[in-house]
């Protein structure tokens, strides 16, 4: 695990309770300095030779200040009244939330970095989209004045603008991007990796960690949290904030990562952060699973940024759908090649229902007079089939009832409360639970006695329930059907059905893609039906 450092805290008074609107969002400036020359500064120290008094008159202009620190040999870390800064000895990276104003302390910085003959390699801003944009002051008000801003100072870089993400505008991703390629940044570095996840609407239970009245301290938080378990080999400095709220910052040779917490319930955030980290040391992806699992947000994003050659474009790439933490689905995707490098970003939300249509988990609740014995094979495949897309385990077919999700009971075995309690306590259930009554096919058997010669079809638009469908397999000869989607849903669930009819006229090509078997021949005969409709 990390390791929790005593840090050097300011004994100033510090009381940030947010308000209801406070803006989680941060936005972060980086700008790196070409090396100077060995004369010009012998000792490699570079920004890090700037005194306390001029970090604070850098914060002052930015509208935060420093309330604790962290130091190794290869940079500083501060974390702030409002999220955190590092200083490296040519490059900086100020990360401020609120309505402070990072980009106004910009001419201040230069003009430090000038006295240390450092010249500008390059310079990136990037924020998400803010929950309370009109709270901003100039130039936060808007990207556009964001960007003119920067141009002033970084505009001969080549500086580019872009905006990544969805079109409706609350969840884009803002980017500023310049780099002084005239120079040839040398592509054999070694590829700098930075990730950045937004969590909001944060799981309640997880949020009142960061009040000082469920943990009374910072070290409690961060041990309660989880989070000390992220990057086990690092140093933490960590700050609690009165009321609530969370800062930290993570350090490992010339690695950081950050976090940051706003817990109420109202405006719920938590941001991550690492920069640094070896992908072929530290596994990104596990990395994000674990930072999930200490917020369970319902919806998040992320950024990754890859400095270096167009060898990691692929790796950018790869984020998304195909790296998607379990519980949650990819709900967009965007890539850009920026003047500083590669970025990928991706937008994700809770997975409450699982990938099929229909709610997980569920009870099937069955009539004691109902056979089970019939059922139990065609349940068993299904269940086995439903696995591979919303992570239900495959059930024992001797094991009634089987214990799995959906659950298929006998009210003879045990209590439906406290069945319903069980299954809560397992699956830590957000929703709600989806119960279904199937006692009234206890007159099934009856129904076919009195009408020997119908051969019942189910109409699947009723109810598209996958374990409901899978009885009903087992009961009926066949299903109605009147979209492609409903045959897709009975197709993954492997089911072995007579007849498939579809009572609505599809095109030829739609239905012939959902031939499963030749003894579909229900669909067969249909497909000939229109085929010969359309010869005429």
């Amino acid at each position: 695990m990390g390791v929790l450092l005593p840090c050097k805290e300011n004994m100033m008074e510090t009381n940030l309770e947010p308000t209801a609107g406070f803006e989680g969002f941060e936005k972060r400036l980086e700008i790196e300095f070409f090396v100077p020359s060995v004369f010009s500064d012998p000792d490699g120290m570079g920004l890090r030779m700037l005194s306390r008094a001029e970090l604070n008159a850098l914060l002052h202009v930015a509208e935060c200040s420093i309330v604790s620190e962290l130091k190794n040999g290869h940079f500083d870390s501060y974390v702030l009244s409002e999220s955190s800064l590092f200083v490296y000895p040519y490059k900086i990276v100020l990360k401020t939330c609120g309505t402070t104003k990072p980009l106004k302390a910009i001419p201040l910085l230069l003009s430090y970095a000038s006295n240390f003959s450092l010249k500008v390699k390059s310079c990136k801003y990037s924020r998400g989209a803010f929950l309370f944009p009109k709270d901003q002051p100039f130039p936060h008000g808007n990207f556009s004045d964001e960007v003119k801003f920067l141009e002033k100072y970084f505009g001969s870089l080549g500086g580019r603008a872009y905006v990544m993400g969805d079109v409706s505008g609350k969840r884009n991703w803002h980017i500023y991007s310049a780099a002084d390629i005239g120079d040839d940044i040398d592509s054999r570095l070694e590829p700098v990796y930075t990730l950045e996840v937004c969590m909001t609407q944060l799981d309640k239970g997880l949020a009142s960690k960061f009040f000082k009245g469920s943990c009374g301290s910072a070290a409690e938080m961060t041990q309660t949290s989880g989070i000390i378990d992220l990057l086990p080999g690092s140093n933490i400095c960590d700050y609690a904030f009165d009321p609530c709220g969370y800062s930290m910052n993570g350090t490992e040779d010339n690695c950081f990562y950050t976090i940051h917490v706003t817990p109420e319930d109202s405006c719920s955030y938590a941001s991550f952060e690492c920069m640094g980290y070896n992908p072929q040391k530290v596994n990104l992806c596990n990395l994000v699973e674990k930072v999930i699992c200490c917020f369970k947000p319902a919806s998040f994003s992320l950024f990754l940024h890859v400095s270096g050659s167009d060898a990691v474009w692929n790796d950018v790439q790869s984020w998304g759908k195909n790296k998607c933490p379990s519980g949650y689905v990819c709900d967009g995707t965007s890539w850009e090649l920026l003047p500083t490098g590669m970025a990928g970003y991706c937008i994700f939300k809770e997975n409450i229902a699982g990938s099929l249509s229909f709610p997980q988990p569920g009870i099937l609740f069955l009539d004691e007079e109902l056979q089970l014995s019939k059922l139990k094979s065609e349940l068993t495949k299904c269940a086995v089939k439903m696995s591979q897309y919303s992570g239900i385990s495959a059930p024992d077919a001797g094991d009634v009832p089987l214990v799995v999700s959906p659950v298929i009971v006998d009210p003879a075995v045990e209590e439906l409360d406290m069945l319903i309690e069980k299954i809560n306590l397992h699956a830590q259930l957000k929703g709600p639970l989806y119960v279904m009554d199937l006692g009234l096919l206890r007159h099934w058997n009856s129904c076919e006695q009195i009408t020997p010669r119908v051969q019942p079809l189910y109409a699947v638009k009723c109810n598209s329930d996958g374990a409901f469908l899978a009885l009903l397999a087992a009961l009926v000869d066949g299903f109605d059907m009147v979209s492609k989607a409903e045959g897709e849903t009975v197709r993954k669930l492997g089911m072995s059905v007579g007849y498939i009819i579809f009572c609505k006229f599809l095109e030829i090509e739609e239905c012939e893609s959902l031939l499963i078997t030749e003894k579909y021949f229900g669909l067969k005969q249909q497909v000939l039906l229109f085929k010969e409709r359309k010869n005429r």
